[in-house]
This record gives structure tokens, sequence and C-alpha cells, in this order.
């Protein structure tokens, strides 16, 4: 953790400053803490991330926590470059000179990926926030990349100053308990003019996957890792066979359109992480349109533009 990195940081309990008390520093501050100047409130760092988790994560969450934290472990640098074109595909208008000098933050930001996108976009600093251990794997994973800070937080707790240019979350809200609650709390690091960029899964095109997966998750959440792993594997060789005897008799409506994109332009290894993932998370929310353009009229969002994808999950962007 780089010592200016404590600028843009707050107590996620009070909001109050942080003092930085460093036991360890070489150009960076290794171990050490965050003293909270109101509450006094200690915060670790640990192998240079600041860990400012307040709080006990439910059951549910604990599980989503370490589902996601194991499968970036294993795909993390697997996933193929199709996963990053699809980034900015979910969010238009954004573009990659929109990241150019600005201060980000990814939440929920797994294996870095998206990150270590934003800094190759020209982004001047990046904050990664992840409440679980996929933030050890993300900051291996980005050592070339001194420009991006990894905060381990909750993002219903995002301790962050209001100084953000782009706040973006893709793919994380849908799988937390509250989404809203969620999408409401990451506007507070964004500062006024700033813009925010959010994917979830959609209610409209769900309807019967979305059920059909929910039922299978029942049975598989509470498996071993690595008997998903398996699962996941011998789900993706299924599904291969099956899109390549029904092709021409898939029809948007039917799910097709997600299933093509799926087989046309994502990797083996991409499916088996999505296949994983379906597998393993046991919160999931599916979220209207109706739902997303209200809230975004509540708080005040401007130039939204929400659209969907494939049929199935939105991509919305605004500015606060």
């Amino acid at each position: 953790m780089r010592k200016d990195v404590i600028s843009y940081l707050t107590c996620p309990i009070c909001n109050n400053e942080l003092k930085l008390k460093a036991t360890i520093e070489s150009s960076e501050v290794i171990s050490g803490s965050l003293i909270c100047g109101g509450c006094n409130k200690a915060y670790p760092i640990i192998d240079g991330i600041p860990r400012l988790v307040i709080g006990d994560l439910t059951v549910k969450e604990e599980k989503t926590s370490e589902s996601f934290g194991y499968a970036w472990q294993l795909y993390g640098s697997r996933l193929s470059p199709a996963l990053n074109r699809e980034f900015l595909e979910r969010l238009p208008p954004w573009k990659p000179e929109d990241f150019k000098g600005q201060v980000v933050l990814d939440v929920g930001c797994g294996a870095g990926r998206l990150s270590r996108l934003a800094s190759d976009f020209g982004a001047r600093e990046v904050f990664a926030l992840d409440v679980g251990s996929a933030v050890d794997a993300a900051k291996q994973l980005s050592a070339n990349y001194p420009n991006i800070h990894f905060i381990q937080a909750n993002l219903f707790n995002p301790p962050f100053k209001p100084l953000f240019d782009m706040v973006f979350c893709m793919g994380v809200l849908h799988h937390t308990a509250a989404p809203f609650k969620a999408f409401k709390a990451i506007l507070n690091p964004l500062k006024e003019g700033g813009k925010i960029g959010v994917w979830v899964y959609g209610k409209e095109g769900n309807e019967i996957m979305g059920s059909l997966l929910n039922l299978i998750r029942y049975f598989t959440i509470n498996l071993s890792n690595s008997t998903k792993v398996v699962l996941s594997k011998t789900m993706v060789q299924m599904e291969e066979v099956i899109y390549k005897s029904l092709t021409r008799y898939l029809k948007p409506k039917y799910y097709g359109e997600y299933l093509n994109y799926l087989n046309t332009v994502l990797s083996n290894s991409d499916r088996n992480y999505i296949a994983f993932d379906f597998l393993s998370t046991p919160i999931v929310h599916y979220i209207s349109k109706q739902d997303l353009v209200a809230f975004v009229d509540k708080n005040g969002l401007k130039q939204c533009n929400i659209v969907q994808i494939n049929n199935n999950s939105y991509g919305v962007t605004a500015i606060k």
C-alpha cells in the first residue's frame, strides 16, 4: 500500500479520518494499522492490503464470498480477453478514453481483471474493493500495475471519501443480500458529476432459466469446491453438445441469444467459470428494468442509460 492511499480512505463505521501506523515499511507499507481518529477503531494492513471489513457476514454472504474467492484463485489467470471486451459493451456509452486521467473504483473486483483494464485505459489511480480473499489473488495478478490499490471491505460500507470520478460494479449487486441498498452505498465514494456503471442479472429474460438454476443451486451450493469444479466441466460439455445439435432451432426467447454469445464468443475456461458461478453462489437476485428505473429516479441520477444485454441482463450507466 502506498502511503498516499490513506488520503482516499475513511473509517467505514463513522467516516472519520484514518491515521497510518506502519510496522513494516519499504517503498510501500506492507503491514501495520489504520487508526480511526473518531471511534479509535484499528484496521490491519496485511500483505500491503488495508483490511477494513466491519461486522460479521451472514452465512449466505460468507458462502458467496468464499465461493468467489475460490473461483478467482482457480480461474482468474485463465479467463480469455473476450471477457474484457464485454466490459464496455455492457456499459454504453462508456469508452476507453473516458478513463484517461481518472480516479476509478472497481467494486467487487474479483481477480482484478477489470481493474487492470481500467488502468490500461489510462486511469490515473484505480482502487479495487472486495470483501473476501479475492483481493489477495488480484494483488498477485496485478503486480505490474503500481497504480492499482486493493482494499478489503464490504461494499455496504465502502471506506472511501467522495473523491472518485468513476465507479463501476460488474456482476456483483445481484449476489448481495440487498442489491439496491448496495447500489446506493457504492454511490457514496462518487464525486458530484462522477460516473456510475453497473451490470446486473435481469428479471426479464430469466423467468425460466433463473428458476431452474435456483433449483439446481439448492442441491449444489453445499458441495465441496472440487466437486463443483467437476460438475462445472460436465455441465459445459453437455451444454456444448446440446448447443451444436440445436443451434438452428434456438431463438432469443428461448435463451438463444445468450447461448450464442456463450459458445461463439467465450472460451471453454470462461464457460467453466460461469458454470461454477451458477452452481456455487447462494445469493442470486434477478432485477427488473422497472425497479432499476425507479432507483435511478429516487436517487436523482442523471443521463441514465439502461440497456438489456443478451436478453437476460441489464447494464446501467448514469451521472451522480
